[in-house]
C-alpha cells in the first residue's frame, strides 16, 4: 500500500481495519462498494488487481469473499463472478 493512487487507501473502514488485523485487508463494506460502483460482475482477478492484493494476502482476501458469500452479502454467477446481492 505505497502509492497514494492506491485505492485501498480509500477504504473508509480503514483504520478499523488497522485496528483489529496485522495487515489489513480491504474492509466487507469497501468490497461491497467498489463492486456496486462497477456495475457488473467482476472475476476474482480483476478484483484482486483493482484493490492491489499482494500475493501473501490472497488466502485470506480468499476466506474473507467466502465469508461474505456465506453471509449472503455476495454471490457468484455460472462463470464464478463476484455480484453484489440486493
Amino acid at each position: 500500500m505505497k502509492n497514494k493512487n492506491n485505492l485501498r487507501l480509500q477504504d473508509p473502514f480503514l483504520e478499523r481495519e488497522r485496528e483489529q488485523y496485522e495487515s489489513p485487508l480491504p474492509s466487507r463494506e469497501f468490497i461491497l462498494q467498489i463492486l456496486t460502483e462497477q456495475g457488473a460482475p467482476m472475476a476474482d482477478e480483476e478484483l484482486l488487481a483493482m484493490l492491489r492484493i499482494e500475493p501473501e494476502e490472497e488466502d485470506l482476501f480468499s476466506r474473507r469473499l467466502r465469508a461474505m458469500e456465506r453471509d449472503g452479502q455476495i454471490m457468484r454467477n455460472r462463470k464464478r463472478a463476484i455480484c453484489v446481492m440486493d
